[in-house]
């Protein structure tokens, strides 16, 4: 199943299912994973969003987020940004979207 995460935004090539693609041949664990375009690159000018189900943190003192990640992300300079990827959290069902962490962290 898709573990109840979905993919949307312009051009998107999220998918769920077996890997194929040559940098990234297959799932950090077991034989699935999402990634842009399993068989391949990203689309150009993507601009993606991989969304999670919601968890239930209450009661926890201090939550965790865990997950394994390959970036390849584009350089384009100082002057011109090409690609770029983070995580944002939710703590009323998407309507607000705050970026996790800070930059370089």
């Amino acid at each position: 199943s898709n573990g109840l995460f979905y993919a949307e935004g312009r051009r998107s090539s999220w998918a769920g299912g077996v890997p194929t693609a040559s940098r990234v041949p297959n799932a950090a664990s077991g034989d699935k994973c999402w990634k842009t375009n399993l068989a391949g690159p990203y689309n150009d000018r993507e601009e993606s969003y991989l969304y999670s189900p919601c968890f239930d943190l209450s009661g926890m003192q201090q939550p965790m987020l865990s997950f394994s990640a390959v970036v390849d992300i584009e350089d384009c300079g100082p002057d011109y940004v090409c690609d770029a990827a983070w995580v944002e959290w939710s703590y009323d069902a998407g309507a607000t979207w705050m970026v996790l962490g800070d930059s370089g962290t």
